[in-house]
């Protein structure tokens, strides 16, 4: 089985899409009603709940989720090794690949890349600008009208990349230098989301709380910090507590990030594009 796209530029019936799931609250998002629409064939691996990888010959298509953990967590999660592995097996077979977040970062790490933490969190709507190989490189002309010149995604993330080689970098924002990479034309790896809804975005919100955490200004390292907690209603709850202020950076409140209705409807857009691309010829 391969997919292919027809004479009115729609993919046809049949492609089979396998996902990597690795918390309950990290689904397809805006990517699932996309891939039905197109009646493709969605199988799913959830990892959280131990379940084995398909088979790099059961799908055309591997998309590879977010999560809060981190690539090398084996020891919290040992399942994280035999994930790298499968992403490794299915990229080398020729697979098409699509990772976010969490999933850009373990493409990076079985090509060769190194992942880190960034010098900074990013969490909210922040401005990404494509690279200029992006915009100039023939060998990735067909993704050039994916991906905007200056566009405006939702990160969540405090782990980063270096580019592997090979790869062309998709763009960067001020907070991050590697917002993401397409390698070898099959393999397209996004440090944002694109495909988070509304209910994504507080489903976030809920379960990684903790990482909504900012800092005032001015306060000493590894000092008292003033915690500021921000819920899903955009309330703000200060204590002070002892709090280093390391690993700060642009994170923007619940509030302002679930009230941004254009930037949910481009984020769609663009990935609605990204979509018809990497499924053109995936067999």
């Amino acid at each position: 089985m391969s997919c292919r796209v027809d004479r009115e530029n729609k993919i046809q019936a049949g492609c089979r899409i396998h996902y990597f799931q690795h918390v309950s609250f990290e689904g397809l998002g805006n990517i699932q009603p996309w891939l039905e629409d197109n009646h493709c064939v969605i199988t799913a691996t959830h990892w959280y709940k131990n379940e084995l990888p398909a088979s790099p010959e059961d799908y055309d298509v591997l998309i590879v989720m977010g999560g809060p953990m981190s690539v090398y967590d084996d020891s919290i999660y040992p399942w994280l090794k035999t994930e790298r592995h499968a992403i490794y097996t299915a990229i080398k077979m020729g697979k098409k690949v699509l990772g976010v977040c969490l999933g850009a970062q373990l493409i990076a790490s079985v090509l060769g890349a190194q992942v880190h933490k960034n010098p900074m969190r990013e969490i909210g709507w922040f401005p990404v600008i494509s690279s200029l190989a992006l915009q100039d490189e023939p060998s990735v002309a067909m993704w050039r009208h994916v991906f905007p010149v200056n566009y405006m995604p939702l990160h969540w993330h405090g782990d980063t990349f270096t580019l592997p080689i090979g790869a062309i970098s998709i763009g960067s924002s001020e907070a991050c230098a590697q917002q993401g990479f397409i390698y070898g034309g099959q393999v397209v790896a996004l440090q944002y989301h694109l495909e988070l809804t509304r209910q994504g975005v507080n489903n976030l919100c809920l379960h990684c709380v903790d990482e909504l955490f900012i800092h005032k200004a001015g306060d000493l390292e590894g000092g008292t910090a003033t915690r500021i907690a921000v819920n899903t209603e955009g309330i703000s709850t200060v204590k002070s507590e002892n709090y280093s202020t390391n690993n700060t950076g642009s994170v923007q409140t619940a509030a302002m990030m679930l009230k941004e209705t254009d930037y949910f409807y481009e984020s769609k857009l663009i990935l609605h594009r990204l979509l018809q691309v990497l499924l053109m010829d995936a067999e």
